[in-house]
């Protein structure tokens, strides 16, 4: 997804995170050009998707606590956008391993859509670790709207997770998340530590920038 404009207040980092309050900071070129990045990302999502509508545009992000984190680079002349991910907390009424149905509220990932000239180069991985780093969770505490398959298989693959109790409402929320979720912040820290292979938590970060480690994924 190439863009044909730039600017030094997006673009230089590898993966940027784009909330309410990030959104306020822009004034003029860059405030529209960084809704035409967000709307792009959510027009190709929802076609991949096959859905009819995008779920991600700015307003969305303006009037709500959801964040998107965005893959993108900055090229003479353009940007090049790679992918992206949309999260925000949902109150969710769900069945859990004993069939008890139960009020929940995590974080959910609500779009994930990496371009296809670039997906199998780790990029999705990449966006997904971001945020769990930036939002001190576990991939199990996730829950996914309408993943499809290849999500599935995704979080199969890169986090061994695969029993869920099926959903009326199409989220999917894997068993362990309940007993990840009464675990002390410290402890869920060393387990998702261990699951990414490398030490969790991003000190001093802010909205704004996250520059992963290319060889991780």
């Amino acid at each position: 997804m190439e863009l044909q404009f730039t600017s030094s207040t997006f673009g230089g980092e590898y993966i940027s995170i784009w909330d309410a309050s990030r959104l306020k900071t822009l004034n003029g070129s860059d405030a529209n050009n960084v809704r035409i990045i967000i709307d792009t990302f959510g027009k190709y999502s929802a076609i991949a998707q096959g859905l009819g509508v995008p779920v991600t545009d700015v307003l969305r992000l303006q009037t709500t606590d959801q964040k998107l984190y965005l893959c993108m680079v900055r090229q003479p002349g353009k940007t090049v956008l790679l992918g992206g991910l949309k999260v925000g907390h949902k109150k969710l009424f769900v069945r859990n391993v004993k069939s008890d149905l139960i009020e929940i509220s995590p974080l959910c990932v609500l779009d994930f859509y990496v371009h296809e000239s670039c997906q199998r180069q780790g990029i999705g991985k990449q966006l997904l670790e971001c945020c769990i780093e930036f939002e001190k969770t576990h991939p199990a505490l996730l829950a996914y709207d309408r993943p499809s398959p290849k999500l599935v298989q995704f979080l199969k693959k890169h986090y061994g997770l695969t029993k869920y109790v099926t959903q009326s409402n199409n989220f999917v929320v894997f068993d362990d998340y309940y007993n990840l979720c009464t675990l002390s912040p410290g402890h869920l820290a060393v387990i998702t530590s261990n699951l990414l292979g490398r030490r969790t938590g991003l000190p001093n970060a802010s909205i704004g920038a996250f520059n992963p480690n290319p060889s991780s994924g």
